[in-house]
Order: structure tokens, then C-alpha cells, then sequence
């Protein structure tokens, strides 16, 4: 299957289900307490509007995020692209960065751009 039609396959498959997303209470807490301290940002190899409104869903369009999107930059992950247009959206060095991420191809993208990374993949979320 060519990657466009998967990604189109995907993006409906997102919108129809998202709403069955359920907030995880330490991961909320996480991203607050992180907006209150520094800018945040979402990286994600999905479209922008996607992420948007799976952060409405799960109670999180309230903060201050900075997205980047797979419809922001090209190529997506695991290439530094949108890693590194989201530090420059957000006015830090990649050093000053620290990624959450749930992918071999985002902590790849992450530790290329010069940012430190969290494995969440790793971490027993309750």
C-alpha cells in the first residue's frame, strides 16, 4: 500500500475512534505541570488536526502547545525535521529539549535532533 494511502487510511480511522480515548491522570499531570515551567510542543507523524483533537478529547486543548504535524514538514520521522522546527517554533536550542516519545522512529528523530529523550514506552503509566 502506497505511505499516502495508509496515512489517509489512518486519519479516518483516527477521527472515527478518538473519541474513545481515555486521559491517562499522570500523563495529564505531567503535560500541566510541564506547561507551567516551559513551552510545550507536540511532534507528531500525524496530521496537525488530528492531534488537535485528540488533545480536545482528553482534556488538553487548553494549554499552550505547539504543534507540529506531518502536514508541517517533510520528511516526518525518523528524520530531525519537525523535532527541529518545533525547537525553533518554541524559541529553544534541541539541547534544551526534553521528548516524550513512543516510537523507534521518534526517539530516533529526537536523539538525532540533539534532544534528551523518555522512552514512555518504558514507564507504567496508571
Amino acid at each position: 500500500m502506497p505511505d499516502e494511502t495508509f496515512v489517509e487510511a489512518a486519519r479516518a480511522h483516527w477521527f472515527a475512534h478518538t473519541d474513545l480515548i481515555r486521559p491517562i491522570a499522570a500523563a495529564s499531570a505531567a503535560a500541566c505541570s510541564a506547561a507551567e515551567h516551559a513551552p510545550i510542543a507536540v511532534v507528531s507523524a500525524n496530521y496537525s488536526d488530528v492531534v488537535r483533537h485528540g488533545l480536545t478529547v482528553v482534556g488538553l486543548d487548553d494549554l499552550p502547545w505547539t504543534i507540529v504535524g506531518r502536514n508541517d514538514v517533510t520528511p516526518t520521522k525518523p528524520a530531525t525535521d519537525a523535532y527541529l522546527h518545533a525547537a525553533r517554533l518554541l524559541g529553544v536550542f534541541p539541547d534544551q529539549c526534553l521528548a516524550h516519545e513512543d516510537t523507534d522512529e521518534g526517539i530516533t528523530a529526537a536523539t538525532t535532533a540533539g534532544m534528551n529523550v523518555i522512552d514512555i514506552r518504558h514507564h507504567h503509566w496508571h
